[in-house]
């Protein structure tokens, strides 16, 4: 039997109750980047922003590792997504 870390990740991250819990898995997906695990790395920012969809370092970390591997279409949806974040939180 094999373990999938990756998918033991994504499900403690769906069945936590976000606080501090956010930027834990978001320094986690910052590592997996940082060892050219970039794929790993845009899943686990993707369960970050499901689950806090308004989490705009994490937004930006997507669409930084979207243009790396080369898929600008996501690239700018995740850009749009953190103008629209932006926007919404100026008085």
């Amino acid at each position: 039997m094999t373990l999938d870390a990756g998918a033991l990740g994504r499900d403690t991250l769906r069945h936590t109750a976000f606080g501090g819990d956010a930027e834990s898995f978001f320094r986690k997906a910052i590592e997996q980047a940082a060892v050219g695990n970039f794929d790993e790395a845009i899943d686990t920012l993707h369960e970050v922003t499901k689950a806090k969809p308004d989490y705009l370092q994490a937004w930006n970390a997507k669409a930084m590792l979207y243009r790396i591997v080369g898929n600008k279409k996501m690239a700018e949806l995740c850009t749009e997504t953190v103008r629209s974040i932006v926007s919404t939180k100026r008085p």
